[in-house]
């Protein structure tokens, strides 16, 4: 009898937190939202009755990765003109627009002697 998952991915490559290296036709099960296992993409299928698989050709899974960059004035902004493209976007925030009169002016020379 096969253990339940809710999810089986098959990319082509996973390539773990913990490096071991990439490993290639391998499988990550989730259950619950958890990573229940990381193995070959046959024993996977054997071990495992998934609700769903996602056939992943191509692509490299991270298991496990937690992206922690971010940008905080940007959530602030969340939601405000989804539907345009990213430079207009940007061009339409502060990001992009002129600098105020009185920023200082920048430099001519660049501090750096290998940039003179």
């Amino acid at each position: 009898m096969k253990a339940p998952a809710d999810l089986l991915l098959l990319p082509q490559w996973v390539v773990p937190v913990e490096s071991e290296g990439t490993l290639a036709d391998h499988a990550v099960a989730v259950q619950d939202g958890r990573i229940l296992d990381v193995l070959p993409a046959d024993a996977a299928q054997a071990r495992y009755d998934a609700a769903q698989t996602i056939v992943l050709p191509g692509r490299a899974l991270i298991p496990g990765l937690v992206n922690l960059h971010g940008h905080a004035a940007m959530s602030l902004m969340r939601g405000f003109a989804d539907d345009l493209p990213l430079m207009a976007w940007l061009s339409s925030t502060c990001c992009l627009q002129a600098p105020p009169r009185h920023a200082t002016p920048p430099r001519r020379r660049s501090p750096c002697p290998a940039r003179r």
